[in-house]
């Protein structure tokens, strides 16, 4: 892991790599602080620095989530609807979640594990086997994976905290979610998980 000095990153600063055939990867772990970014290569390789920021018709610089807009279309997490439409009131469904954590793996191949009679000529059929593989999401008692299904703030968390390798939930008690008036209709399975979003700023709570 190296730091890069660099003048005024944003949110969409990213590093490439460049092999020796010319071929140019984003490293989608690029991080950025106040004038350097942080990126993890392996062995020598030659590396440029680019802002790959997009202009979203609706996503304004004044709004709450641009950065984060910039941070996951840079990367090739998040793709906009079109080359000016963002969408960033829409809902998210269970196919694009696993969609965007299988990208931020570099997309590898679990096809052949592949059981999910609802997903196997789907454009999230890859990702969705992958996720259900690696148990970050489950599928249905009847094999179905039904990627159309929205997900909630709390499947969200939980899909996050599975993700990340059930991190510790820090303490229980002192934790700034006991603020908020709807704690108690968390679902039981999701506690330690919202938890560890809420104390980790994983997730940001919506009200008091």
């Amino acid at each position: 892991r190296v730091s890069i000095p660099i003048n005024n990153p944003s949110a969409g600063t990213v590093a490439i790599t460049v092999a020796k055939n010319g071929q140019e990867t984003i490293v989608k772990t690029t991080t950025s602080g106040k004038d350097h970014i942080y990126v993890t290569i392996t062995g020598s390789t030659t590396v440029k620095v680019v802002d790959t920021s997009k202009n979203f018709n609706d996503v304004s610089r004044n709004d709450w989530f641009h950065s984060a807009a910039d941070f996951v279309t840079s990367r090739g997490l998040f793709q906009g609807m079109d080359a000016v439409t963002f969408a960033p009131n829409a809902t998210m469904s269970r196919a694009m979640i696993v969609t965007v954590l299988h990208n931020l793996e570099d997309n590898p191949d679990y096809g052949r594990y592949n059981y999910l009679t609802d997903a196997q000529d789907t454009w999230y059929a890859t990702a969705a086997t992958w996720a259900t593989y690696n148990g970050y999401i489950s599928g249905y008692p009847d094999l179905t994976f039904r990627g159309d299904e929205n997900i909630t703030r709390e499947q969200l968390a939980v899909i996050l905290y599975r993700y990340a390798g059930y991190p510790d939930a820090y303490d229980f008690v002192n934790t700034p979610i006991y603020d908020y008036y709807d704690y108690e209709s968390i679902s039981s399975y999701a506690w330690e998980a919202m938890y560890w979003a809420v104390n980790s700023g994983v997730l940001y709570t919506s009200g008091g």
